[in-house]
């Protein structure tokens, strides 16, 4: 039996359609491509000591502007709870985006986990993805008064990926992060196509993440510092 040609191949090949794309999706889409490749850490960024492992930690502060905000699920199962956002001027990364994840055992939150393997796990990574949550409520003025989170209040912040017409009220906001990168070494093992030889090379791994956020720190004009300062002088005499 003949074999097809590739121009026989090609032309079973089905071509997608298009979908409707609504307008959230396109202006995140839009915003993706300003101030692409991710944060860098700064020179101005204080190093701690090295973990157990050799890892090696920096922390800084970047004044941003949330872009988006929504959930997803992670390849391992967990929730991931993603900020998209965008370096104010200023800020060691000026102009320059990054994606903040904050990762969530679902079923553990919920109570539904007795597996104590599990609990040990997840449950201090569930503990910081919560509290780093609830700064971020407290720097954008979404904080409920009682101390606690309503789940449709965190479904309302954090939409499902891809839901269309979903606008979180997270979008738009300006506030200061407390970053926290953590410089690793990993494995890296490829082939070469040609001779099919394996090779092994050591490469740093940089992790980008939130350890909290504050409000953004208000700029004071200094006509009213000298008004301040006029007024001061007033009282002591």
């Amino acid at each position: 039996m003949a074999k097809k040609s590739t121009s026989d191949k090609q032309a079973q090949i089905t071509i997608p359609d298009f979908v409707d794309v609504d307008p959230a999706a396109v202006t995140a889409a839009k915003d993706s491509l300003k101030g692409a490749g991710g944060w860098s850490i700064p020179k101005s960024a204080k190093e701690g000591n090295k973990d157990k492992k050799g890892g090696r930690h920096f922390r800084w502060q970047e004044v941003v502007t949330i872009q988006n905000a929504y959930r997803a699920v992670a390849k391992s199962g967990l929730m991931d709870v993603t900020l998209v956002v965008k370096s104010r001027p200023g800020s060691p990364n000026e102009g320059r985006n990054e994606f903040i994840h904050l990762y969530i055992n679902a079923q553990l939150l919920a109570g539904a986990v007795k597996d104590k393997a599990i609990i040990e796990k997840h449950g201090n990574m569930n503990n910081q993805s919560i509290g780093t949550i609830a700064t971020l409520a407290e720097a954008t003025g979404l904080m409920p008064k009682t101390g606690g989170f309503k789940a449709s209040l965190l479904n309302l912040l954090f939409p499902s990926k891809g839901q269309p017409g979903a606008k979180s009220p997270l979008d738009g906001k300006t506030l200061l992060v407390n970053v926290h990168a953590q410089v690793t070494m990993k494995t890296v093992t490829s082939t070469n196509p040609t001779t099919g030889e394996i090779t092994t090379d050591e490469q740093e791994d940089t992790r980008m993440q939130a350890d909290s956020f504050l409000p953004e720190i208000p700029v004071v004009d200094e006509d009213e510092d000298d008004d301040e300062d006029e007024d001061e002088d007033e009282d002591e005499e």
